[in-house]
């Protein structure tokens, strides 16, 4: 699923000033790869949190990123063996989208929350930026053009943003 849209990566790229000019189909394709790539380098499509309520009644918790988007949260009940998935009415976006306010739970439930930070979305577009300016040319009377470099340095920052999560930004394997 990508993130970015058409529009907001002609704008970037600017085709028409450049008289660089795609079909939207080809700059589709351009983004599809680069979720794809991006996927592929962080090895999940979602971020995963998990919690545990701590009093009966609502609770809030704080994800590791900020969210643009919950895509799921799941209860496991105290003494329950199975997770239920909640209805979208039963949790909402709390404090400029840094955590999740999860109604009507009991001290114990374990909390899963399923989300996609807004890095994704910065990071599949730094993914497509740079892909698109290599096949173009990104060098700039015998240097690096600027903004190639820029988004270069961009994408290496989002990734190790990303794998950070999990310990793994400074693992170079």
């Amino acid at each position: 699923m990508a993130h970015n849209t058409i529009e907001e990566i002609k704008k970037l790229l600017l085709l028409e000033t450049e008289n660089q000019t795609l079909e939207d189909q080809d700059i589709q394709i351009y983004i599809n790869d680069a979720n794809e790539e991006m996927v592929s380098d962080l090895k999940r499509s979602i971020e995963f949190d998990s919690f545990v309520a701590n009093n009966r009644g609502n609770n809030t918790f704080f994800t590791y990123f900020n969210m643009t988007k919950i895509t799921s949260v799941r209860v496991l009940s105290a003494g329950a063996t199975q997770f239920v998935e909640l209805d979208d009415s039963e949790y909402r976006l709390v404090r400029n989208n840094s955590g999740v306010e999860v109604d009507d739970l009991t001290t114990g439930d374990c909390v899963e929350v399923y989300s996609v930070p807004p890095n994704y979305k910065l990071l599949e577009r730094a993914y497509t930026i740079v892909n698109f300016r290599t096949r173009l040319n990104p060098f700039k009377n015998q240097t690096i053009d600027p903004i190639y470099a820029e988004w270069i340095d961009k994408r290496t920052r989002f990734l190790k943003v990303l794998r950070g999560k999990f310990g793994t930004g400074k693992y170079r394997g």
